[in-house]
């Protein structure tokens, strides 16, 4: 069954700012990533194996180096097959200006789409250190209202030390 399920959480916007000045300290909004004008995503490796997707010519961005300078957070998308086919079908998947399932993206005319995966998803953003407490983390996503598999789910998290110990919140 094709449904649509997510525009990815942290892949939206993350945004960490500190205490003491508000500043941004790093950021994804996905605006800075250059557009394919295909909107399907097609896994070419082992599906069997669970591994890291790979950029495809002339396909949605996945894996994106961030931009120091810029403190733009770079990503990586990971996939475990749970359901047969996974994105070896072609899927609507990684960074799109194609707007079709949310109306607008938060921070402008890009997001990132995950659409019938028919498996295990991770975006895993680059690692931040922040030396002072964190403020606030922001965090915007979309989930279409549609028919969901009793396997569905979807988990957001940040990981970290928090009094130098590992934390998952």
């Amino acid at each position: 069954m094709k449904k649509s399920f997510l525009l990815i959480g942290a892949l939206i916007s993350s945004t960490l700012f500190s205490y003491a000045q508000i500043d941004t300290i790093a950021f994804s909004s996905f605006e800075e990533i250059p557009i394919n004008e295909s909107t399907i995503y097609v896994d070419t490796l082992d599906i069997e194996n669970p591994h890291f997707l790979n950029n495809n010519e002339g396909q949605p961005i996945v894996n994106y180096q961030g931009q120091n300078a810029k403190q733009q957070l770079g990503f990586q998308s990971w996939f475990m097959d749970n359901r047969g086919g996974g994105l070896s079908d072609g899927d609507v998947f990684g960074v799109t200006k194609v707007k079709n399932t949310v109306g607008e993206f938060a921070h402008g005319k890009q997001g990132f789409i995950a659409e019938d995966t028919d498996g295990t998803i991770q975006v895993i953003f680059d690692t931040v250190y922040i030396e002072q407490e964190v403020a606030d983390i922001r965090l915007d996503y979309f989930l279409k209202q549609t028919t969901y598999e009793s396997s569905d789910h979807i988990s957001i998290f940040v990981q970290g030390k928090i009094n130098n110990i590992d934390s998952t919140i």
